[in-house]
């Protein structure tokens, strides 16, 4: 969902992300709408049930910002 979000609100740039780069995967960042299922992505994570829009929308504004330079 991350990666489909942040190339729909940039649809004129190429968008590459990278979910792990030099290091280990700490933890699953899943949607806030399966927070409550009992499923091992929700449980193991250390992330609350808002840390996948709040990533999203951070990284909105810095690539919006770094756009408009």
């Amino acid at each position: 969902q991350f990666q489909r979000d942040l190339r729909a609100q940039f649809p004129n740039h190429t968008v590459v992300v990278m979910n792990l780069a030099n290091g280990a995967a700490m933890a699953y960042i899943y949607p806030p709408e399966i927070a409550d299922d009992d499923i091992y992505q929700v449980w193991v994570s250390p992330f609350e049930r808002d840390a996948l829009p709040i990533l999203t929308q951070t990284c909105i504004q810095k690539i919006t910002e770094r756009l408009n330079r």
